[in-house]
């Protein structure tokens, strides 16, 4: 106890100051707002999580969470009503563009680096039960006064649980605990199982471009943390964590961020130490470092094929922007991979903002031009073009992606084939359906006349990159009687 607090003392004197902060957010303005315009909204999950938001919007029930006419209970409440809120900010109610809804978390994002920055900055803690473990202490933990934020926590959640759990008669903790926790835990849930390894396979690709200098910290904070228990708090908050999730089956890339704030806070201790431009020594650790540097090689030339592959590939077009992207990008790769004889200051700032402009050039110079990516946008477009009432509704069988229903409105209809020929026979004036090749000739055998009955107004290429699969999809509306 007495070590815990003799290292963290003299750091608790010292804060952010405003200019850290200002640049920080300069910092996270310039890596989090390119693209939240310009990209159309991803499927699945943004999608699903904004059109929910959007018909709360469109409802004013901002206590039941829905999904068109699907109940949505597998999350909390919390990313729906901040959502909301921005939404209601907007003044533009339930049409509210996407780059609304994404404000939210570029802001969340943003105060979880001034967070970071804080704590590396004071270093006081959180992972409590990991580093009470480690010194075999748990007497200090009086001295964090947890009561007091457990009822602020308690007085924001509990009207909302009760709310909901009356609304649904308990369905709610049945989808949320019961079948997306447990579900989880228990098995690959949604095709996202995974082996134990799935996250050290991908990291060097989750923290490019400082996959090397990250290696390299996370050894040294594990050589020290006996002797300096500001690095044991940093591995009391990754290695548990990280442990945890490479054990359960489902996987997802994003499900281990809540640890790598300790790694960045580690990384920016081995930099200010020296210890990051410092090769490894040691036959599995040279492998080791051999084997990162390989991935963020892998990591660097993905993004390059992001940048010129992916455009050429579905458009035969190499936009300018993409050539830059690549160049930044193997620039960033370059300095981080600590072969350069500079400061290691030096690698990690120029690191940091040749990435920051590789990623803004990709995401709003490259991927929004690539048509057939955005095949949702593509065929809303289309749909806008040729529909024959202002109020037309569109259906689509073949496609069914989330970001559809954002952009088409809530009403859009993902249905199978002879759904959607029973969404043209209900409608026969003003309905529009879109059909993809394999679904034709169910949809043309469900309708009364086949082939005969509708009329083609057009078409759109495209590919699922939810599946990965083309898709070819034509619009059809009844043929009308002549004269």
């Amino acid at each position: 106890m007495n070590a815990i607090r003799t290292a963290a003392e003299p750091t608790a004197r010292r804060g952010l100051s405003v200019l850290q902060a200002v640049v920080l957010i300069l910092f996270c303005l310039a890596a989090y707002l390119p693209g939240i315009a310009s990209l159309p909204p991803t499927d699945r999950d943004e999608s699903r999580f904004v059109q929910a938001t959007r018909q709360m919007a469109e409802t004013g029930n901002y206590v039941d969470i829905h999904f068109q006419d699907q109940t949505r209970y597998k999350k909390p409440i919390g990313i729906y009503w901040l959502q909301s809120a921005a939404v209601a900010l907007s003044g533009d109610g339930a049409s509210a563009p996407i780059w609304v809804y994404r404000l939210v978390s570029a802001a969340g994002a943003t105060l979880s680096v001034l967070g970071t920055a804080w704590l590396g900055a004071r270093l006081f803690g959180a992972t409590i039960l990991s580093l009470s473990a480690f010194f075999r202490d748990w007497r200090w933990l009086k001295r964090l006064r947890p009561l007091p934020g457990l009822v602020i926590v308690l007085a924001i959640v509990l009207p909302w649980l009760a709310a909901i759990t009356i609304k649904s008669g308990g369905a709610f903790w049945s989808q949320s605990v019961g079948h997306d926790l447990l579900g989880k835990v228990g098995g690959g849930q949604e095709s996202h199982g995974a082996p134990p390894g799935f996250y050290t396979l991908l990291f060097p690709l989750l923290v490019w471009p400082f996959g090397v200098f990250a290696l390299r910290a996370g050894l040294a904070t594990l050589g020290r943390w006996r002797a300096d228990p500001r690095l044991a708090f940093l591995a009391a908050w990754y290695l548990p964590y990280w442990l945890l999730i490479e054990f359960v089956p489902t996987k997802l890339p994003h499900y281990v961020l809540p640890a790598y704030p300790a790694a960045t806070l580690a990384l920016a201790w081995a930099v200010h130490e020296g210890l990051a431009l410092k090769p490894l020594a040691g036959g599995w650790r040279i492998w080791l470092e051999r084997l990162t540097l390989a991935g963020s090689v892998i990591a660097t030339l993905a993004l390059c094929g992001l940048a010129i592959a992916l455009p050429l590939w579905l458009t035969g077009h190499l936009p300018a922007t993409g050539i830059a992207a690549s160049v930044f990008a193997i620039a960033a790769g370059a300095l981080a991979s600590a072969r350069l004889q500079v400061r290691a200051q030096t690698s990690v700032y120029g690191a940091a903002a040749c990435s920051v402009v590789a990623l803004g050039l990709l995401v709003t110079g490259v991927l929004p031009t690539i048509s057939p990516l955005w095949t949702s946008r593509s065929l809303v477009q289309a749909f806008d073009e040729v529909k024959p009432c202002p109020g037309s509704v569109l259906a689509s069988t073949g496609y069914e992606e989330p970001s559809l229903v954002f952009l088409a409105g809530t009403k859009t209809v993902l249905t199978d084939a002879a759904g959607a020929a029973r969404h043209l026979a209900d409608d026969p004036k003003c309905a529009v359906s879109a059909i993809s090749d394999d679904r034709q000739a169910g949809f043309l055998a469900a309708l009364p006349q086949g082939a005969a009955s509708v009329t083609a107004l057009g078409s759109v290429n495209g590919l699922n990159y939810s599946n990965g699969r083309r898709v070819h999809l034509t619009l059809y509306r009844m043929a009308q009687p002549s004269g």
